[in-house]
């Protein structure tokens, strides 16, 4: 196929220096008119259509040259409506269906874009890598995490104390402070704070640790107002959150049933901050 307008691949794309092509199809024009007037007419956008770069003279001044998409290049070809505009686009079409072709076959690729791919790639693949990685230290965690959990349910399974037990720790009430109760239950790392947590995560205690009426109202609690000495002889009143035997037995029932998923909740959304 004779070539009768350099195709040119400006940052990656095949385009006509429009220059070039002015001066084929024998427009009458001035250039920078016809230009001009062509992309305002049949919406043509910059960057998208065609590029423009600056160009040095030979006297020192500088001029601008525009390269034209063999769409846009069709395009101009078939409004001027002549003989050397059909010409024109005819042999656009063949351009493109050539260098189609031509990519498809991997015919095309230059050795710098080839160097691109590869650099891509393997940018891909650590990326990968290190996704899986960071992947698997989290299914680690997660493994180590259910272990605690699980070794913990262990634990608690066997919650329940001894027949007479209740007697020996309850108070001349037959009651039981909250750290009683943790001291009672002896689960691991289990202390007054944490079951504090635990029953509010249980919606069982308010934010204050006083427990809802319902649950007062059902004999597992008793809220007493207990006045303790400060220092220079001054004295504050606190209201107090006693447990009762039945409590007891429904604290401890309570902590077999959810504080291992209590516990799992917590490190997977530990796990969730940290990512």
């Amino acid at each position: 196929m004779n070539e009768l307008i350099p195709i040119e691949t400006i940052k990656g794309k095949d385009t006509v220096n429009a220059r070039e092509l002015h001066e084929f199809l024998e427009v009458q024009s001035r250039f920078a008119d016809w230009f001009k007037n062509r992309v305002e007419k049949y919406d043509f956008f910059k960057g998208i259509d065609f590029l423009s770069l600056s160009k040095n003279l030979e006297n020192g001044g500088r001029t601008k040259e525009y390269f034209v998409s063999l769409e846009m290049a069709k395009e101009l070809s078939m409004v001027e409506n002549n003989p050397k505009g059909q010409e024109a686009r005819r042999y656009f079409i063949k351009c493109e269906k050539k260098l189609k072709d031509k990519k498809k076959h991997g015919r095309l690729k230059d050795p710098s874009t080839l160097l691109e791919s590869i650099d891509t790639i393997i940018a891909t693949e650590k990326l990968f890598l290190s996704s899986m990685i960071k992947l698997r230290e989290k299914e680690v965690l997660l493994i180590e995490s259910n272990e605690k959990v699980e070794e913990q349910a262990l634990l608690i399974e066997d919650l329940t104390p001894k027949a007479g037990f209740y007697d020996q720790v309850m108070d001349s009430k037959g009651e039981l402070s909250l750290r009683g109760v943790a001291a009672v239950i002896k689960v691991k790392n289990l202390g007054r704070n944490k079951l504090f947590a635990f029953l509010r995560y249980l919606k069982i205690l308010d934010r204050f640790n006083i427990p809802y009426q319902n649950f007062q109202d059902s004999g597992y609690f008793h809220v007493v107002l207990t006045v303790i000495d400060l220092k220079k002889g001054k004295t504050k009143s606190v209201y107090v959150t006693k447990v009762t035997k039945k409590g007891l037995e429904y604290v401890i029932k309570k902590i077999k049933e959810h504080y291992g998923r209590y516990l799992k909740e917590k490190e997977e959304k530990k796990d969730n901050d940290e990512s």
